[in-house]
């Protein structure tokens, strides 16, 4: 049994709301911990077989759709990534302007925090997560093998169209092209079309990780 320390909190703690969240970003930002050394640290015991499955994309891929369905599917948890932004960032989305790269990095650092205390416990993870950068990506893969990258990948016109669609969300449809500008398609994540029908998506992401959940 691995006797090392969670050094972050677990998703289920934080129920009720951001404050514990903003209270680690807020101890990072103080000097609680170099924040190079928390994105590259890895976690303390890989004793454990727990995954965490990235669901990565742009918005209106279906991330969160296609994360809950599938964690059904595996009987893990589901964990979406927007609630781990800041107040801050929510409300700079909501006015209609993207976020740059110092707006993500407190987002980064919590969700890697995040990863390492999932990793310590039984249980997989099912994470929906634009992660669009290569050095996001490089940021949330805290273990070579136990966290996986799905991308849902869509076209421009398909994700307008949800969006459009999409009601009483804070991220707005004018938004979806500066993503896309942001966006560096992976080449280390299992790529599906994320324009087939979600019964579909899950049944095919489930059967490519089958093989690596019993391993």
């Amino acid at each position: 049994m691995c006797e090392a320390p969670a050094r972050c909190e677990h998703a289920s703690e934080r129920d009720g709301g951001l404050a514990a969240l903003q209270g680690r970003v807020r101890w990072l930002a103080a000097g609680g911990s170099s924040p190079s050394a928390e994105l590259t640290r890895p976690p303390a015991c890989a004793c454990l077989t727990t995954m965490v499955i990235v669901v990565m994309g742009v918005s209106g891929a279906g991330k969160t759709t296609v994360g809950q369905r599938l964690a059904a599917a595996l009987a893990a948890r589901f964990i979406d990534a927007d609630d781990f932004h800041p107040p801050a960032n929510l409300a700079k989305m909501a006015a209609g302007v993207p976020l740059d790269e110092a707006d993500r990095a407190p987002w980064l650092h919590a969700l890697a925090a995040a990863i390492d205390g999932w990793l310590r416990q039984p249980g997989d993870v099912v994470l929906a997560c634009s992660a669009l950068r290569a050095s996001h990506r490089q940021a949330l893969r805290r273990h070579p093998s136990r966290v996986v990258f799905v991308y849902l990948q869509i076209s421009e016109e398909v994700a307008r169209d949800r969006l459009l669609a999409r009601r009483g969300h804070f991220f707005k449809a004018d938004m979806l092209g500066s993503q896309l500008e942001t966006l560096e398609p992976p080449d280390d994540a299992f790529t599906v079309d994320a324009s087939q029908l979600v019964d579909t998506i899950v049944a095919e992401l489930v059967a490519h990780l089958a093989p690596r959940r019993t391993t």
